[in-house]
């Protein structure tokens, strides 16, 4: 039986706040934050077996899921190994850098969690965009349309884009993150919904261009 070296990593990280928050545990208050507003401001907050417990078990529950899901493609064969690799430490991530952000600002740190955000958000984007026009035809990671899953062609060109996009996102989302946290808000949802809709429709152009050939 092959070991799966990359899964029993991810899930050990997923963990990792979970043993730390251990040796704190009696010191953290009972409630701990979960949730903050657009300034950074907490309005939420959990129970902190929730927060050092459960929620990283949910985690690592999730990424069980994700690294089944991305590997048993039909297509698995046409995965960029470096998207692949990034697709699976994204729950990882989240669990190594937000659950030890809210223990700590639980614990009087003072932690700008805007930033902390923006920053891991911003550098996704980037390093997707990055490698997202090198990925050929799968099932699972990228821009699944009828038209790219049925048209090579399309699929490539429309990653090209894509990439791009996820790229120039990226850098927006960086340097509005330390010029003005104001606008970070809008142009995050602004950029998020741009960065899926316009391949979207520069996918089904293609599509619509190749038929009248």
């Amino acid at each position: 039986m092959k070991i799966n070296k990359t899964l029993i990593i991810s899930t050990i990280l997923c963990i990792i706040p979970m043993i730390a928050s251990l040796l704190l545990y009696n010191k953290l208050p009972e409630k701990i934050p979960t949730h903050f507003n657009l300034n950074g401001e907490v309005d939420s907050y959990g129970s902190k077996f929730f927060v050092c417990i459960l929620l990283p078990i949910i985690l690592c529950i999730g990424n069980l899921f994700l690294n089944m899901l991305l590997n048993n493609d039909p297509k698995k064969q046409n995965h960029n190994e470096k998207l692949l690799t990034i697709s699976k430490f994204i729950i990882p991530s989240m669990s190594l850098i937000f659950i030890p952000s809210s223990i700590l600002i639980s614990l009087g740190f003072k932690i700008n969690i805007e930033i902390i955000v923006s920053l891991f958000i911003s550098i996704l984007f980037i390093l997707i965009g990055n490698y997202l026009p090198k990925c050929r035809q799968n099932y699972t990671i990228g821009i699944k349309l009828p038209w790219t899953l049925n048209d090579e062609n399309n699929w490539i060109k429309t990653h090209r884009l894509s990439g791009f996009l996820w790229v120039i996102t990226g850098l927006i989302i960086l340097i509005t993150t330390f010029i003005n946290k104001n606008l970070l808000f809008h142009i995050l949802i602004n950029s998020i919904v741009l960065t899926l809709i316009i391949p979207c429709i520069y996918s089904f152009i293609l599509y619509k261009k190749s038929k009248r050939t």
